[in-house]
């Protein structure tokens, strides 16, 4: 099921596009990731998808509900930390937490329940104002998925948070993705995205850059692959002649770059028919990082 549909979504400020013509969507389970240079539009579409700003072209639907012409509904399906979470600091974390969970109705039950999930329960009678920005953290992400949200939100959630706090966090992303919530969330943190997303939306000069399958390489994609025979000077002279497209190498091994899975398995029915045996063979996918460098054409993150 489509939880998010975001349409040809622009945002102009002053004259200027912000944003141009964006559009994708979120399954229900899915969990999104949102990539892209400092300046590339990251916050700004996030604060489009929860009505902290209005778009200014296109339109953006949860479950059907548009943002504009039922807005009340569309918000409540929405739970989001969108850049650094804030609370009173006299306050305690849970009277936070506890002061939110009336304002949506929400089971003391279920507050207890996020309370542990989030690993909160030794600070959580804690005033906020003692709180490391990790823990704070937390206590945003507690209050974002306190109401059960179709989809969740996330601006850069694992800043603050040690390497336990890093691997807690994707456990709990995983486990809300596998009850069916949505997730989206950007961050500067490459590899935990590409540990944690179905998908990773490239964006730069608040363009579309690609979307990429993070969790699926299906047949017919292109791919590096590197292979090592009982012949290589054979093998490289075969694959030359008979397959003058392919761009090939030799080092230490043969090297097939961006090659389609189809034009491979040709090559090796060729090698075997001409007594060449592949003692060795990989698949060399690109990170989410060297494929965002790659488009980006070497810029920074």
């Amino acid at each position: 099921m489509t939880v998010l549909q975001c349409n040809q979504v622009s945002k102009i400020i002053n004259g200027k596009a912000i944003l141009k013509d964006f559009s994708f969507s979120i399954q229900a389970g899915e969990i999104v990731g949102l990539v892209g240079p400092n300046g590339a539009g990251k916050t700004t579409l996030m604060r489009l998808m929860t009505g902290l700003s209005r778009i200014s072209a296109g339109s953006i639907h949860i479950k059907e509900m548009d943002i504009n012409k039922q807005f009340v509904s569309y918000i409540r399906e929405i739970g989001a930390i969108i850049e650094t979470p804030l609370f009173y600091p006299y306050l305690t974390g849970f009277q936070c937490l506890k002061y939110y969970s009336k304002l949506r109705s929400v089971h003391n039950d279920r507050l207890k329940e996020v309370v542990s999930l989030l690993g909160l329960t030794d600070a959580i009678h804690k005033k906020v104002k003692t709180y490391s920005l990790g823990m704070r953290q937390r206590l945003g992400i507690a209050q974002a998925i306190l109401a059960e949200p179709a989809l969740l939100i996330l601006d850069e959630p694992f800043n603050g948070l040690d390497p336990n706090g890093v691997a807690e966090l994707r456990n709990i992303l995983k486990k809300m993705a596998a009850g069916g919530t949505a997730v989206f969330l950007s961050s500067h943190t490459l590899n935990e995205l590409e540990a944690i997303c179905d998908r990773a939306i490239l964006m730069s000069e608040g363009r579309l850059i690609q979307i990429k399958d993070i969790r699926i390489q299906e047949a017919g994609d292109f791919s590096n692959m590197s292979l090592s025979t009982s012949d290589d000077v054979k093998a490289m002279a075969l694959i030359k002649t008979h397959f003058t497209k392919v761009d090939v190498k030799r080092d230490q091994v043969i090297r097939l770059n961006q090659i389609h899975f189809d034009v491979f398995t040709d090559i090796l029915l060729l090698l075997k028919t001409n007594g060449i045996k592949v003692i060795h063979m990989k698949e060399e996918k690109n990170t989410l990082e060297e494929t965002f460098m790659t488009l980006l054409g070497g810029g920074k993150r």
